[in-house]
């Protein structure tokens, strides 16, 4: 059959493509244009981030919608900067993000389609080969929140440049390559390591290919020019950027991976349905190859090994090179014993911690290969050998492409449709946004410092994204990523007692509450000094000045004042209470001293001879140093006992309990209750991994009956009014 002109085959190409994108989804962009595709928080915020930048952000790298008054440089927001900039100058919306990323999935077929030509594989298998392998993308579901990393195209266009590269090593190619790359930084920086990543082994493979390995004249061009796009867009976030405690090895990099079996099978399939619970599953879904995929994979090895890789393909040398970035999606070889250890020597590479997601790069090359190798088999087949087996092959393939499609609606069909609804316009018609300078969510939610954060009620943070977008008013709380400690830790202070203010101003602030919730103490004072504005079933709007919450905090003040007098003196007689003065301790949180432990150990926090009555409730405090964002994700482990006998466990995180804040310390508050009196709790601090020395100081347990002071300042119970000497943030 002969080859049509290449303007045919783009032709043919995009006219399949949107029939079949319009038989698999059709349906969903009716839907998707009532409700945002996604679900959950994360869905939400990833619209809202690119939404709000368009719409209200006057800069182009810095995004205001949340973290008042500090705000965000756009790159740790989500909010796709190329994207939503390029939206922004060209008067665009976020609504049509589903369209952009649909464009990518046929730029996506156009790229693999012709390198697969070139690449000596028959015209018309090309053609159906490259829809197919776009249309079974695990990239298509992240349609289900992280939007930015949905755009199918990013990954072959890089595999189009190296292909073009290694045809001639004309210098254009190298450029285009790293502007690219860098723009790619600006989509989602995953992409920009990912692929800086697959150029360096691109390079690397090829130049062993080619016997010039061990020349070291071409080092210095293999390591350059994949670190430079690195470099230039780390120095364009710099320049743009003053913070300087984002947290450097955030968790998650043993966690987020992916595993053998989430690449190579089905998991998440229809018709693997019967075998799903034999296999791992990765944290994050599938990120499986596809038959198609599995087949070439085969093959390759096949091929390989007979070639002993010398005198590889330019096909081929794209799928070794995917090797590497296969392993480390698979946090290879750090999941071996022991070896672990090994990753705070990743540097920079520690930031991403969803590894997983570099198996991306091996799907498009496995598949790629695919359909060279494949189709250059069919060649020498027989007419009816060749049509019967093409058939059945891409029989399969349409068995994948329909399982992706039911997984990217039961993904999408759920979103929020909060950021259109009528509710939202007639609950923000009486506010005067002229009047507040942001809004407070209440319960308060913090999602960014990775080690830092609170467990939010179900629902504030969408119906708080979509406030703030009607209105145009910032939010001060946060799901971002790679927030400033500093930044965080002011963001609690101010909302929890004693409510000391970042940035006072004539202006109110708007208060947004979640009906029928317990609030913690900071958030109850607030609501309960805010005045009432309007309501619906689930919501309340209300509102406060900075004169207020001043009029809070005295008002709080005076009352600890009052119940001292009452109170009984803090000693370290008590068997309930642990000083640690005597401990002789440099910035301790209060008094002389501070417990100084390591956290890999196992620090009891409550005395073993301690009785518990039934039916009352105690209150375990203490005061503990966050001076490193993982501190805080210190794991509380919780258990009851009769007996001996284990009744009750719960595990949990230091940061969980935060209570006041003071510098560089936080208060952690436990409520307890025994099932039955003289039971036993133990209350102990612990995480493996590596070893991080933590701080503890002034641990009290009491019954709810009983108030405790230390003499010497303002406090009760372990609140304290005034700042302690030993709290800077670090």
């Amino acid at each position: 059959m002969n080859k049509p002109a290449s303007f045919i085959l783009v032709l043919l190409h995009v006219a399949l493509f949107a029939l079949i994108a319009w038989v698999l989804y059709g349906a969903q962009f009716e839907t998707w244009g009532n409700q945002i595709p996604g679900t959950g928080e994360d869905g939400a915020k990833n619209y809202y981030t690119v939404a709000y930048h368009i719409e209200h952000d006057s800069s182009y790298t810095w995004f205001n919608g949340m973290n008042y008054p500090y705000g965000e440089h756009a790159v740790y927001t989500d909010n796709q900067p190329l994207v939503s900039n390029a939206l922004k100058l060209l008067s665009g919306s976020a609504d049509q993000l589903p369209w952009l990323v649909f464009i990518s999935i046929l730029i996506a077929g156009l790229c693999i389609q012709y390198v697969a030509i070139k690449a000596g594989a028959p015209w018309w298998f090309a053609v159906i080969g490259s829809l197919s392998v776009v249309f079974i993308s695990p990239q298509l579901l992240r349609l289900g929140g992280h939007y930015s990393l949905a755009y199918v195209a990013v990954i072959p266009i890089v595999i189009l440049f190296l292909w073009k590269s290694l045809t001639t090593n004309r210098a254009r190619y190298s450029i285009a390559l790293s502007v690219f790359l860098i723009a790619a930084g600006f989509i989602h920086p995953y992409f920009l390591i990912m692929l800086s990543m697959f150029w360096l082994f691109t390079l690397l493979v090829q130049q062993a290919n080619d016997g010039r390995l061990g020349k070291s004249k071409h080092w210095m061009r293999t390591i350059l020019l994949p670190v430079l796009p690195i470099v230039l867009f780390q120095l364009l976030v710099w320049l743009g950027d003053d913070v300087s405690d984002r947290p450097s090895s955030p968790y998650g990099f043993l966690f987020y991976r992916a595993t053998w079996s989430s690449i190579f099978l089905p998991l998440d399939f229809d018709y693997f349905n019967s075998f799903r619970s034999t296999f791992k599953q990765s944290a994050e879904g599938g990120y499986f190859i596809g038959i198609f995929g599995l087949i070439g994979f085969v093959m390759a090895i096949v091929i390989l090994g007979q070639k002993r890789l010398k005198g590889l393909s330019r096909a081929e040398t794209l799928f070794v090179a995917s090797i590497p970035l296969l392993l480390l999606s698979l946090a290879f070889p750090f999941t071996i014993w022991r070896l672990d250890q090994l990753l705070e020597y990743l540097g920079p590479l520690q930031q991403f911690r969803g590894v997983g997601r570099f198996s991306f790069v091996f799907f498009y090359a496995v598949n790629l290969l695919a359909i060279v190798n494949i189709g250059t088999w069919l060649k020498g087949r027989s007419k009816p050998y060749a049509l019967i087996f093409s058939f059945a092959l891409f029989a399969v393939l349409a068995m994948d492409v329909y399982s992706i499609r039911e997984q990217v609606i039961s993904k999408t069909i759920s979103g929020t449709s909060v950021f259109h609804s009528e509710e939202i316009a007639a609950f923000t018609a009486k506010v005067n946004t002229d009047q507040y300078d942001a809004i407070i969510p209440l319960p308060y939610f913090h999602v960014g410092s990775e080690g830092f954060r609170t467990r939010a009620e179900a629902g504030i943070q969408e119906y708080s994204f979509a406030l703030s977008l009607k209105t145009g008013l910032p939010l001060t709380g946060v799901q971002m990523s790679r927030t400033s400690l500093k930044q965080t830790l002011s963001q609690f202070n101010a909302i929890t007692f004693p409510w000391n203010q970042i940035a006072p101003s004539n202006k109110n602030y708007l208060v947004l509450v979640k009906r029928n919730v317990q609030l913690r103490h900071g958030e109850d004072g607030i609501n309960r000094a805010s005045s009432f504005l309007d309501a619906n079933s689930e919501y309340e709007l209300r509102q406060i000045s900075s004169a207020e919450i001043e009029i809070l905090r005295e008002q709080e003040i005076a009352l600890l004042t009052q119940q001292m007098t009452n109170a009984r003196s803090l000693s370290d007689s008590l068997e309930n209470y642990q000083s640690f003065d005597a401990e002789s301790s440099i910035n301790a949180y209060r008094g002389a001293g501070m417990l100084h432990t390591n956290r890999t150990a196992w620090t009891n926090l409550i005395p073993a001879t301690f009785h518990f009555e039934k039916d009352t409730l105690y209150e375990l405090s203490f005061w503990f140093q966050t001076g490193t964002h993982e501190m805080a994700n210190t794991q509380v482990w919780y258990k009851e006992f009769q007996d001996d006998v284990e009744l009750d466990f719960h595990l949990s995180e230091v940061v969980d309990y935060t209570e006041q804040v003071d510098g560089n310390w936080i208060l952690c508050v436990l409520p307890l209750r025994v099932q039955n009196s003289g039971n036993k709790i133990q209350i102990q601090l612990h995480r493996g991994g590596k070893k991080m020395d933590i701080l503890l100081d002034e641990i009290l347990l009491r019954s709810e009956s009983q108030n405790y002071f230390r003499a010497g300042t303002i406090n009760l119970n372990n609140r304290y009014a005034e700042p302690s000497l030993g709290s800077s943030v670090q």
